[in-house]
């Protein structure tokens, strides 16, 4: 199992946080903090695992977009070794994400060993025990948001 995994998080603090949880993975591990970055790292390289922190924005002349968008149009083979971890607050990142059949959700604060042992998982091409991944009252302030929009 040697496929490396790609970071892709535009805030410094929490891309470092990312880095730090998954250094012990024993494998090449590259992170970019724009959308541009992220894109062009993709089309050179095949990532075992795609770690999307933030929903990092994507300029394309005067059109934009964020980089979840883009998977879901130009990569959706892509979604399978991708793993998200963004707020509970983010309700409707986590319903797309899930739709597009990502490896995983995190919401955070996560459990850093739950991370590595999914984002193992998700370079082996194994599928995880679940896709969401949060603390009883984060996954429930998700149902509680949808019951509210339905």
């Amino acid at each position: 199992m040697t496929s490396s995994i790609l970071i892709i998080e535009h805030h410094e603090d929490h891309r470092a946080l990312l880095e730090s949880t998954l250094r012990d993975e024993n494998v090449t591990i590259e992170s970019v903090d724009t959308g541009e970055a992220a894109l062009l790292r993709l089309g050179m390289s095949n990532f075992g695992c795609v770690v999307l922190g933030s929903p990092v924005p994507v300029t394309f002349g005067s059109e934009s977009s964020t980089i979840l968008d883009l998977f879901d149009l130009l990569a959706p083979n892509l979604a399978s070794r991708l793993v998200i971890v963004t707020s509970a607050r983010a309700a409707e990142i986590v319903r797309r994400a899930l739709k597009m059949q990502v490896h995983a959700v995190f919401l955070a604060p996560f459990d850093a060993a739950e991370l590595r042992d999914v984002v193992r998982m998700c370079r082996r091409s194994e599928v995880p025990p679940r896709r969401l991944y949060g603390t009883p009252a984060d996954i429930e302030q998700l149902v509680t948001q949808d019951a509210g929009e339905t």
